[in-house]
């Protein structure tokens, strides 16, 4: 046979062999990253053809596998439909002697190019053979020439009638064996180089070891799925007992949640049927039918039968023909089985016994009332979770306790109640079930208004306990008590408005009187004037009126947006005279773009009353200071007015009605102040009475704030 010339780097254009030279590292490493990810055994042979086309720009790229006796393409990119079709299988004719003995190899059992170097039957001596034993050319119409006409007719030569003059086939080999075959053909001569040939070579071998890896895998979830199988079994029988010491359940209940669980059991279950019978309650697939092919197990009790499980399985069930998957079916449901009847003849009144137990726990727990039960020394021996929320203590806190203490050591109202029923000896049955209704401290220092119901109960024979139900009516007390004021306050508004009209009458000819009487009157030597004293307190009887008046009233409120800011430098201008006399600062720190949705003129008199103390209480030099703060985590706005003045002397009455301290004062101007705030669900607080530090903080609900122009309504 002539010598095949070699094919040389000279022949091959220099652009296109650049082409594969500056992508082989960015495609080798993707390819890693695709063999490293890939869970798929598909894709991932996919994705490396697709990879190799797009860095290569090689037309046609295909990977064969070995499936039995053949290597069909297992994945192609590039090649027509009909190539794909025609070529895939290489057993479609045996091939005889292709080339004497001084090249290729005889009897061969895979026809063409691609079969011959699967089975490794070619020369590696041969031109177009590398030592690896691929192989490849940049002209197949050239190569083909170098054959004489005998020996091409036993190729199929369907590569070169479709145009295709460069290819390269390159083995995929794991250890010694030859798995598969990576095809890549190309219509343009020249594309390939021996670099480029042994850089594929390279790159099969990492395929290679990939489909290796792949393929233990598959074997691994085999195994893992015939454990898994065991698993269900043992998670099924697990689930199956947890059923059974449900006390939230019915026997119904329980008996079709252990139906479902064993239709479950089965990895194929729509070919395994169920059936299952417990206490005359049939469970069963639909269309079941005992087939020649089933395990059954009885359920007994007392030595009766009560009941059946059966599996019956179709002629596809993997179970049917796999005895030991069928063994370790048939163990399940015996356990299963024994389970049952455990539960028939004892479980059962356990069950019942723990249901009524669980019930009363529940209702202890979550009851609104708080409960106690002391024993007959006044010890703690169970509190619930309301009584644990209304003392504001943990329960490890109060067991084994004294009933006292949950109150205020320091409180007269102590323990009024409770030692009314412990230090009676438990002998005055009277005293059961008669509520009692005190205000109490508690150690938390909070005041609450409780309803105690006591219930003595005899316990041994010469030993009590003692239940006890507390309810707060806290709320309730004093819903009446403002429900009481209300009232009072709308006679007392009757009475004002009238006695108002009749006062105004009498005031304003006696201001015209002092008025002609300061003109008409001189002055004593001192400088002082009894009609100005006169005017005082004409005006101060004014004010008077004027404040009982509004106080009176039950009010409402006309929203809408106000700047805070604004306000309050209107309010300085007005008191401008007043801050200068005595050179006091009054400083105003809120953000100009707070807006507070609120009612103008109730607002306005707010602050006017807290400017106003807060100007009277302070000395020369003195300084106020206003801020206002939003917090939007805890939803609310905080408005601080802070001054210097003498502080506060009776700090826990100040809001209370007619209360005051000034010589001159109403008693008005505070409690008008929270109630005005109380119309717009804000509060009000004094947070230091201390002489040069006297604060107050209105706690204003963000829900009724606006911050620039965001709306928290």
């Amino acid at each position: 046979m002539n010598k095949i010339k070699k094919e040389t780097i000279a022949d091959v254009p220099v652009d296109l062999v650049n082409v594969i030279e500056l992508n082989k590292q960015e495609l080798i490493s993707k390819i890693l990253h695709a063999i490293n990810v890939s869970k798929n055994f598909e894709k991932l042979i996919s994705d490396i053809v697709n990879l190799i086309k797009d860095h290569t720009k090689i037309n046609a790229i295909a990977i064969r596998l070995k499936k039995e006796e053949d290597y069909p393409y297992f994945y192609s990119v590039g090649f027509p439909k009909y190539f794909v079709k025609r070529e895939s299988s290489l057993l479609e004719k045996s091939e005889e002697d292709l080339f004497d003995n001084s090249g290729l190899c005889d009897h061969i059992n895979l026809s063409c190019m691609c079969g011959m170097v699967l089975q490794n039957k070619i020369s590696r001596s041969e031109k177009f053979i590398t030592s690896r034993g691929s192989f490849w050319t940049n002209s197949s119409t050239r190569l083909l020439m170098q054959f004489s006409k005998e020996q091409v007719s036993k190729f199929r030569n369907e590569c070169n009638r479709a145009g295709y003059e460069s290819i390269a086939l390159i083995p995929i080999r794991v250890n010694e064996d030859t798995i598969g075959l990576l095809q890549m053909n190309d219509k343009r001569k020249n594309i390939y180089t021996e670099e480029v040939i042994n850089y594929f070579e390279d790159l099969c071998e990492s395929i290679g070891l990939a489909i290796q890896i792949k393929n233990r895998e598959e074997e691994l979830t085999n195994k893992t799925k015939q454990l898994d199988y065991e698993n269900k079994l043992l998670n099924s029988l697990y689930k199956i007992n947890q059923l059974l010491n449900r006390f939230d359940l019915s026997d119904d209940e329980i008996y079709q949640s252990i139906f479902n669980v064993l239709i479950q059991i089965s990895s194929f279950q729509q070919l395994a049927q169920v059936y299952l019978e417990i206490e005359s309650k049939v469970f069963q697939t639909d269309n079941f039918e005992l087939t020649s092919n089933y395990i059954k197990k009885k359920i007994f009790l007392n030595g009766l039968s009560a009941g059946k499980i059966i599996f019956s399985f179709s002629d596809d069930s993997p179970e049917k023909n796999d005895d030991s998957l069928k063994a370790e079916l048939s163990n399940f449901i015996e356990m299963i089985a024994v389970n049952l009847e455990d539960y028939l003849q004892q479980h059962r009144y356990e069950k019942l016994h723990m249901l009524a137990e669980m019930r009363f726990n529940t209702i202890w727990h979550n009851s609104f009332d708080a409960m106690r039960l002391t024993d007959s020394k006044g010890n703690i021996i169970a509190v619930n979770d309301a009584f644990c929320k209304l003392v504001d203590m943990q329960m490890h806190e109060l067991m084994g306790k004294n009933f006292d203490c949950i109150y205020d050591e320091k409180t007269d109202l102590n323990n009024f109640i409770d030692s009314t029923i412990h230090n009676s000896g438990f002998s005055n049955s009277s005293i059961q079930r008669i509520p009692f209704q005190k205000e109490v401290k508690l150690k938390s220092q909070k005041k609450v208004f409780l309803k105690i119901t006591f219930s003595i109960i005899k316990w041994e024979e010469n030993d009590y306990l003692t239940l006890a139900i507390f309810r707060d009516n806290t709320a309730k007390v004093k819903a009446e008590q403002n429900l009481v004021n209300l009232e009072k306050l709308a006679s007392l508004g009757k009475l004002t408005s009238f006695l108002t009209h009749e006062i105004k009458s009498y005031i304003n000819p006696i201001k015209m009187t002092i008025s002609y009487l300061n003109k008409n009157t001189p002055i004593n030597n001192g400088g002082f004037s009894y009609t100005n004293l006169l005017k005082q307190q004409i005006e101060r009887l004014e004010h008077l009126v004027k404040d009982t008046l509004e106080f009176s009233k039950c009010g409402s409120v006309n929203i809408k947006s106000i700047n805070l800011y604004s306000m309050i430098e209107s309010l300085k201008t007005s008191f401008i005279n007043l801050l200068d006399e005595k050179e006091i600062i009054l400083n105003n720190h809120v953000n100009a773009d707070v807006n507070l949705m609120a009612d103008f003129e109730k607002l306005q008199c707010v602050f006017l009353h807290l400017i106003e103390n807060s100007i009277e209480a302070s000395k020369q030099n003195g300084m106020i200071e206003i801020t206002a703060d939003i917090n939007l985590t805890e939803n609310f706005t905080s408005i601080k007015v802070r001054d210097t003045g003498i502080g506060i002397k009776l700090p826990a009455e100040i809001f209370e009605p007619f209360v005051t301290t000034k010589s001159c004062g109403t008693g008005l101007g505070l409690p008008l102040v929270r109630k005005y705030l109380e119309l717009h669900k804000a509060n009000i607080q004094l947070l230091s009475s201390e002489p040069g530090n006297t604060i107050f903080e209105i706690i204003f609900p963000l829900n009724g704030v606006n911050y620039g122009h965001n709306s928290y309504n």
